[in-house]
């Protein structure tokens, strides 16, 4: 079994983005404190809000606990950040990709 906590993870912290023509996906992390960290994600078409999630990420008898969807990964290279979700749905394997970019946070944040 590999023992897992929230510090191994540290390097997500701060805001990325990514972006598709008029469709904005931010993503930012807090630093690992307390065994936890927290995320705010949130995707945006022109002014539109459609879509938003909050994450709580916690150690949990030695290793990482996130609730939905089964699996979430990240890989990080340098500037970049490639963020996915797999998981199944209806009997079918799904994955989602989103590929990040560091910005800098905006003020207050």
């Amino acid at each position: 079994m590999i023992f897992v906590v929230v510090a191994a993870v540290g390097r997500l912290q701060g805001c990325w983005q990514t972006t598709a023509g008029d469709r904005v996906v931010e993503e930012q992390w807090t630093a690992p404190r307390a065994g936890i960290m927290l995320s705010m994600r949130r995707t945006v078409h022109g002014n539109q809000l459609v879509e938003y999630e909050w994450v709580l990420l916690r150690e949990h008898d030695r290793t990482l606990e996130y609730d939905f969807p089964q699996h979430v990964g990240y890989e990080r290279d340098g500037e970049s950040l490639l963020a996915w979700v797999e998981g199944t749905t209806n009997g079918k394997s799904r994955r989602v990709e989103f590929p990040y970019r560091r910005v800098v946070c905006p003020p207050g944040n």
